[in-house]
């Protein structure tokens, strides 16, 4: 039941995954929280941490990374938050090296953003990072207005991927892949649904070609 607001971190140039509201390691418990205006990525955090009707708004450079984690978020709600010299404008899961299962349900990303039309990059609300092997699990998740230059909403280079019950709406990427772009070795998308989503090429999904992909 916190609430952390306009925290910073002191040194000038960090990136964005350095935690400005939180940095933490083992698997700490987020109930209730409240994330709003955090510099430097508001919360890093490792182990497997589980967060649970937190909610992360205006957070200019990311609002979570995940360092060698499997999350677990449940009623989590993304809005707002930016991060616009990297990838992942709300999300980034990074495996280095680890065999992680990150899951996410009934978790709602809005107006998400990551890059800029001159400067493209991945995952406007989640980004998974091509090192390491990474199973994402999505269920009853909610997706609408996020944008970035491939994967308006998710950009996917992990293992595996399953996106069930979802509902993508109004997300845009300047080159690829309007609300999904999937580069994962195996995926599945079933009873989901994609509305007016916008791409250059592949206006709902973006597929690499290979491996086993069911829709």
């Amino acid at each position: 039941n916190c609430v952390f607001v306009d925290n910073m971190l002191t040194a000038p140039d960090v990136s964005a995954s350095h935690g400005g509201a939180i940095s933490a390691g083992g698997s700490p418990h987020l109930i209730d929280c409240t994330f709003i205006n955090n510099g430097f990525g508001a919360v890093v955090l490792g182990g497997n941490p589980t967060l649970t009707r937190c909610t992360f708004r205006n957070n200019p450079q990311r609002a979570i990374s995940f360092h060698a984690s499997s999350p677990t978020l449940t009623d989590c709600l993304f809005e707002d938050n930016a991060c616009e010299d990297d990838d992942g404008g709300a999300v980034i899961l990074t495996p280095l090296d680890w065999v992680l299962h990150p899951t996410f349900t009934r978790c709602t990303f809005r107006r998400n953003r990551a890059g800029t039309m001159e400067d493209l990059r991945q995952g406007g609300a989640i980004h998974t990072a091509i090192f390491g092997s990474i199973n994402l699990t999505l269920t009853k998740c909610t997706f609408e207005d996020n944008a970035a230059g491939d994967g308006g909403a998710i950009y996917n280079v992990g293992r595996t991927g399953v996106a069930t019950g979802c509902r993508f709406a109004r997300n845009k990427a300047w080159s690829s892949g309007g609300a999904i772009s999937l580069f994962s070795d195996e995926a599945r998308v079933e009873w989901s649904n994609f509305e007016d989503n916008r791409a250059s090429a592949g206006g709902a999904l973006a597929m690499s070609w290979g491996g086993g992909k069911t829709i």
